[in-house]
């Protein structure tokens, strides 16, 4: 099992960056395919100009590192794509493809490097591109978002020569015009499905029990639904929908599931209006002491 408290392995064959990188506490490097680090979380780093020489290194590391992460293409001359597409191809491994990663410093590297050490890799910031009207933003795990800039409100006003004007470092992208910053969270809050409801539900349990229980009730009046028929459309109990309603009973994402549909809607808007109903009870209350 890997683990995060583990040194990262860094294969560097022709040592690329092995005197580059600062403070190697969190990994080591090696200059080829150690037995006893297979299982580890390890990394391969290669220049474009000598790519199609350790083509085969890589595709077959592939095959031996279980856990191979990133592979590191230093972006020193025009890369041979047909070469190496060639090379992927013969060997069969073309889910090398999805762990390349173009750098142009050793920088790049041990943000990605750290990232895993510490388990942050999904929530790391290790590339950023703008494609017309569509911000491209990938992380540390190597997983890339696509969002257009009229899904993020912060973001639609910015003309389209702003939008290129940003920073970006692991953590966050920045736009000094409307002062704006975005990170992982935001992008994957858009993107990523399973992850919005996640982050849905942990706003409801910040609410509390006892105010998520208030919204749950106040949605089903405000849609003229008696607990009997919740309890019907959403295969529960009548004791159920009365222990959602009173706190006595979690949310969770099979019942609110079952209460969206219930409500003839789906769970992402569901989800949505019990937040917003939260915030508007939570204001009334404070707003009358």
């Amino acid at each position: 099992m890997l683990t995060t408290t583990e040194k990262s392995i860094i294969i560097d064959p022709e040592l690329s960056v092995r005197h580059q990188l600062s403070d190697g506490k969190h990994f080591v490097f090696r200059i080829d395919v150690n037995e006893a680090d297979k299982l580890k979380n390890s990394f391969l780093v290669l220049r474009s100009t000598t790519l199609n020489q350790y083509a085969e290194l890589v595709l077959r590391a592939m095959k031996d590192l279980r856990g191979l992460r990133v592979v590191f293409l230093i972006r020193d001359k025009k890369l041979d794509v047909d070469g190496f597409l060639d090379k992927v191809q013969e060997l069969g491994a073309p889910t090398i493809l999805s762990k390349l990663h173009l750098v142009t410093k050793p920088e790049q590297i041990q943000t990605v490097v750290e990232a895993w050490y510490r388990g942050e890799q999904h929530d790391q910031i290790s590339h950023v591109t703008i494609d017309e009207n569509d911000l491209i933003v990938k992380d540390c795990a190597m997983k890339s978002y696509r969002i257009s800039f009229e899904k993020i409100p912060v973001l639609c006003h910015l003309s389209p020569s702003d939008r290129n004007k940003y920073k970006f470092d692991g953590n966050t992208i920045s736009w000094a015009k409307g002062k704006v910053d975005l990170d992982m969270d935001v992008i994957r809050y858009e993107c990523d499905l399973q992850f919005r409801r996640q982050k849905d539900l942990e706003a409801l349990r910040l609410y509390g029990p006892t105010l998520t229980a208030k919204a749950i009730k106040n949605l089903r009046e405000q849609y003229s639904l008696t607990q009997g028929e919740i309890a019907t459309k959403a295969a529960l109990s009548v004791r159920q929908v009365s222990r959602l309603e009173t706190g006595n009973q979690k949310l969770n994402a099979s019942a609110a599931s079952r209460l969206a549909k219930a409500h003839g809607t789906d769970l992402d808007s569901y989800l949505g209006k019990l937040i917003n109903t939260c915030a508007k009870i939570e204001g009334e209350q404070l707003s009358s002491y």
